[in-house]
């Protein structure tokens, strides 16, 4: 999701958000510091490309997707900000969402199916097949009590359907598991991917 983001957070900062129509661009001369427009944009631009929509949903988010809290840099507006902001500026959104569009349509990423991949571990039977097959974490005792497997998936964002799943070994490159993944996926997809998936040869 790396590159979602900081593609969101390039976009918004090019833009002239007073031009555009938005509130709260000058700070007020006294009482409580608002929210910069621009955190609250890339929040909704970001909730609305992961179909996150509702504002409870994105005040959940700004405190506990890591991408996210790199977004909109740590700050933990509430869901009454958030609906705020959106009531305030429906005059602003409609050119911006305009631009927006224009901008997926020249990118390709309308049509697209969204899907992503991801991996994690998890313990298996500690008996000798699986041992040999998976392997164990290491330990400051020297392993740990439980072989673990690493697993991949790729599910399909808007459903949560999977699509495709492997197995490898506790120590195979995360990398490495997810790349037999890639064979499920096609030129009408937009692949979706943790920070340390940089590009695919």
């Amino acid at each position: 999701h790396a590159l979602l983001g900081e593609g969101v957070d390039h976009q918004v900062d090019e833009l002239d958000l007073g031009k555009l129509g938005f509130e709260g661009i000058e700070p007020a001369a006294t009482g409580r510091p608002a929210y910069h427009p621009a955190v609250l944009l890339k929040l909704y631009i970001y909730g609305y490309l992961n179909r996150v929509a509702s504002s409870r949903c994105l005040e959940r988010e700004a405190g506990r997707n890591l991408e996210v809290i790199w977004l909109i840099g740590r700050l933990q507006p509430d869901d009454k900000v958030i609906a705020d902001f959106r009531k305030d500026n429906r005059a602003a959104f409609k050119p911006l969402l305009k631009n927006f569009n224009l901008l997926c349509r020249s990118l390709g990423l309308f049509g697209a199916e969204l899907v992503a991949i991801d991996g994690s571990n998890f313990e298996v039977a500690d008996e000798p097949d699986t041992a040999t097959t998976f392997g164990y974490p290491g330990s400051r005792t020297g392993h740990a009590a439980y072989p673990q497997a690493q697993c991949a998936v790729l599910v399909e964002c808007a459903s949560h359907a999977i699509l495709g799943a492997n197995l490898g070994a506790y120590g195979t490159a995360e990398w490495a598991i997810c790349k037999l993944l890639l064979s499920h996926v096609n030129a009408d997809m937009l692949l979706l991917a943790d920070r340390g998936f940089n590009g695919y040869h």
